[in-house]
């Protein structure tokens, strides 16, 4: 019950300030007019990013406060065991946030979201999109690029959770 109300609470925090923009600008709005509707369309592009940065920020509060950041280990698969709880936690408040970011993908807003939740992420890194990482798990170096649909993870669920591969992204030198 409390995985579901940290998670609620967290993204309707996050929605707060959109949901209420939304409504001061909603009573003005006329319809009919087409410098109106202009304005709307532009409301609607940076009332995405207002979502992206309220929830990047909303979540990474939630995470933090409620030190979430799970550690490397073998874990009994059950809500009950702490470290499995801060696990599911931490993906339930990072990934949607994360997915939403990958609409457009502005990568040192991701950088700077895995930052917030503790991931240990060097200068100049480049996520392309739609990456899965475990960022509690891995660090990734300065200058690193990390193509799209790429997978690191180090954690496995089959009949106990293992959060084991604690390891660090380098970029290729000669």
């Amino acid at each position: 019950m409390l995985l579901l109300v940290i998670t609620i609470l967290a993204y309707a925090v996050g929605a707060f300030p959109l949901i209420l923009l939304s409504y001061i600008l909603f009573r003005f709005i006329d319809f009919g007019n087409i410098m109106h509707l202009l304005l709307l369309s532009l409301f609607v592009v940076l009332g995405y990013l207002l979502l992206i940065f309220s929830l990047i920020f909303s979540s990474a509060f939630f995470i933090n406060v409620f030190n979430l950041k799970y550690k490397e280990g073998t874990y009994r698969k059950t809500l009950d065991d702490k470290m499995a709880f801060k696990f599911t936690a931490y993906f339930a408040l990072y990934y949607p946030t994360y997915k939403l970011i990958n609409l457009f993908v502005i990568p040192p807003i991701k950088s700077f979201y895995l930052s917030l939740i503790g991931c240990k992420i060097g200068k100049n890194v480049f996520l392309s999109g739609e990456e899965w990482l475990d960022p509690c798990l891995i660090e990734i170096g300065d200058n690193t690029m990390i193509g799209g649909r790429a997978m690191i993870l180090g954690h496995i669920a089959e009949h106990k959770l293992i959060l084991q591969l604690n390891f660090a992204i380098w970029p290729f030198s000669h």
